[in-house]
């Protein structure tokens, strides 16, 4: 029979000397590149959210002038009358119990009702108007039948807080022609907005 010595106990763990130069030589190599990445992080997350609050505060605004200004015949109004086209100078809504003043006034009109026989005007009106210690565009929309104004208004804040002082409607012609309608805001954070829009409307009535 054999005689069986004692069994050496195998040493407890830990790292050898060489194991341990490997891990740090790789730290090395991999804690400059997640640094750099943090870093960068944590610099632009800032300017991705003021872009997304500058984004949401125009939201309104880019949502339904496009379509509003789609809806109207290509015509400047420039003697502050109810005639279907656009008024960009300063002048009275045609929607009652509305505030602030006039960036874009529109008027088109539609063949509505049975047979398509009642000639309804329909008016989206853009103004800016001062809420609290800010300055906001609001957008007024109403119908009718016969002469302004018109009291069924609805009211939607086309934009939120924005430079009051930087608000403006161009017209942008082509010729004669009147191709676009250009309407630019400041929003709080600075960033200037421009957004057209341009009217497939050929006619002062759209067609039912």
């Amino acid at each position: 029979m054999k005689n069986r010595g004692p069994k050496t106990k195998r040493a407890d763990g830990g790292f050898t000397l060489i194991e341990l130069v490997v891990a740090i030589a790789v730290l090395g190599i991999i804690m400059p590149v997640i640094t750099a990445t943090f870093v960068v992080i944590v610099r632009n997350s800032p300017a991705v959210q003021t872009r997304t609050d500058d984004s949401r505060s125009t939201r309104g605004l880019s949502t339904w002038l496009p379509q509003d200004v789609l809806s109207t015949p290509p015509v400047v109004i420039t003697d502050g009358s109810s005639t279907p086209g656009y008024t960009l100078a300063a002048r009275a809504s045609n929607c009652a119990s509305t505030a602030g003043t006039n960036v874009l006034h529109m008027v088109w009109q539609e063949n509505v009702g049975p047979n398509a026989a009642t000639l309804t005007n329909f008016v989206a009106n853009y103004r800016y108007v001062i809420v609290g210690a800010t300055t906001q565009i609001k957008r007024y929309a109403c119908s009718g039948i016969g002469p302004p104004p018109y009291t069924n208004t609805l009211v939607r804040n086309a934009t939120t807080a924005i430079d009051g002082s930087s608000v403006g409607a161009v017209a942008v012609y082509s010729g004669a022609r009147l191709a676009f309608v250009d309407v630019q805001v400041v929003t709080a954070s600075g960033l200037q907005v421009l957004i057209r829009a341009a009217s497939r409307n050929p006619a002062k009535v759209l067609g039912p």
